[in-house]
């Protein structure tokens, strides 16, 4: 799941958590004024500045997969344009194929992967082909896809908040008992109720996981390293519940008063009763490493996943915390979409023309 971006060499950053496996989604990143935006299904993931003078090149050699880096996966379609698209503009390329790539006027190369062997077709009137190589039989490249993925932006489909229905304690006021996690500064440090807490560090009369923090709004906050508080490693917080088949959205939000200092933390649904190690969060249904909350572009953090049936999902936070930070959490919110039902199978794409590649 994660993406490196170089331009003139030049490492820029790498992006864990854009790359959702096991699932179809629209990716798009883009260079303009400096900036390299990615894009995941036409909503901002994330934004870094390059460079004023950071162009494109003209490539001599485009390669998807190398000895470098193989690619395992499936691509159902890929564009490049000289126009940098923002969300809005991506919706009319991102949901349904180029019929005629001719009025897109500055559409680089179109590749669909609708054909049944040979080189890959670009389908502008460019003419820039793709070879194929190190892929075995001619025609092992060319599957159809079973894939599900359909976006969608009209008024038919909405989305409903469920969080009241699902799950407790969920936002600020957090609901606490009245022990004190951390006697030594009194009145402040409470107790976390109705949330499973796992991987606590206990040292003397202190416990250093989630709480609640009676200065500061009675947020649900993870601190280390001040007022006695120590490190966590793998600590987890989470719900266990029961879903129906649906499309969900999981939302931890900040609040701008106060601090949003992630570490090396994760907001992560997971099937069944429990939450994995960090080093095993790829085994989670969904995930993503989280961001600082950076008071411009940053005020939460959210994973989408799937359900074909009713299951058992558990929603949290794992929570690695090394230096003197604190992660404070005002609400989560989880939303309910519900799975179309289109020629008697969920909501499929018109076409998969692409198999691996």
């Amino acid at each position: 799941g994660r993406v490196n971006i170089h331009i003139g060499g030049r490492k820029i950053r790498g992006y864990s958590g854009y790359i959702v496996p096991n699932e179809w989604h629209h990716y798009a990143v883009v260079l303009e004024g400096g900036y390299v935006t990615l894009y995941r299904d036409c909503e901002y993931f994330e934004k870094d500045y390059v460079s004023y003078n950071a162009n494109i090149p003209s490539l001599g050699k485009f390669a998807i997969g190398n000895d470098y880096a193989t690619m395992n996966g499936q691509i159902d379609e890929l564009h490049v344009g000289k126009t940098a698209l923002n969300s809005e503009t991506l919706i009319e390329v991102c949901n349904q194929p180029i019929e005629s790539p001719a009025q897109f006027s500055d559409l680089v190369l179109y590749y669909d992967f609708n054909q049944s062997g040979g080189d890959v077709i670009d389908r502008t009137a460019n003419g820039n082909n793709g070879v194929r190589s190190g892929f075995g039989p001619d025609g092992d490249a060319w599957g159809l896809s079973k894939g599900v993925f359909c976006l969608s932006y009209g008024d038919e489909v909405t989305k409903e908040d469920v969080t009241s229905m699902y799950l407790t304690n969920y936002c600020a006021e957090f609901a606490h008992s009245n022990n004190l996690v951390n006697p030594n500064v009194s009145n402040r440090f409470y107790e976390l109720t109705g949330w499973t807490i796992e991987n606590a560090v206990k040292n003397g009369n202190i416990t250093t996981g989630a709480h609640v923090d009676a200065q500061k709004d009675y947020f649900m906050t993870f601190t280390s390293n001040w007022d006695g508080f120590g490190a966590v490693k793998n600590h987890k917080t989470y719900q266990a519940v029961t879903l129906p088949a649906g499309k969900y959205r999981f939302i931890a939000k900040y609040y701008d008063k106060w601090e949003g200092e992630s570490g090396n933390s994760y907001l992560v649904a997971a099937e069944g009763t429990g939450l994995p190690n960090t080093e095993n969060v790829s085994s989670a249904i969904s995930y993503t490493k989280m961001k600082e909350y950076d008071h411009e572009t940053v005020f939460s953090n959210e994973i989408e996943f799937t359900l074909n049936k009713e299951s058992v999902v558990s929603l949290g936070l794992i929570v690695n915390l090394t230096y003197k930070t604190c992660l404070t959490i005002k609400e989560f919110i989880l939303e309910w979409e519900e799975l179309e039902d289109k020629e008697g199978g969920l909501c499929e794409r018109h076409r998969f023309g692409g198999g691996s590649y």
